[in-house]
């Protein structure tokens, strides 16, 4: 993997980390984005328009999550972003409390951390 690549995973767990509750993330380009506020246009409207959803955003993180373990021989440090990027996924987590096939599959991701972090 090149270093871009490394750095474009790291960016991402940290964004991750940062990540709070009832907060949704924009998954359209190569580095995830805390969706703001912008009072002209509702946040619903602003992802429909973008094509961005619950189903995009997991697989999304799903994927950033699996490249990041299937690097940490190359690079240790990436430990500590998975752990802290962990805190991200649970509150995004309860920010979709309400829906089970969601909480399940970021369940699933946050078993992964915890695996690879052992």
């Amino acid at each position: 993997m090149s270093e871009v690549e490394m750095d474009n995973i790291i960016v991402n767990l940290k964004v991750l980390a940062n990540l709070e509750q009832n907060k949704k993330l924009n998954t359209c380009e190569t580095f995830l984005n805390v969706e703001g506020y912008n009072p002209v246009y509702p946040e619903s409207i602003r992802r429909f328009i973008r094509g961005d959803n619950r189903d995009e955003t997991i697989k999304k993180i799903d994927i950033i999550i699996s490249s990041a373990i299937n690097l940490i021989n190359e690079n240790k440090q990436l430990v500590e972003f998975l752990c802290n990027a962990k805190k991200g996924i649970m509150n995004l987590k309860e920010t979709y409390s309400k829906c089970d096939q969601t909480k399940a599959r970021l369940e699933t991701i946050i078993v992964k951390i915890d695996n690879a972090v052992e």
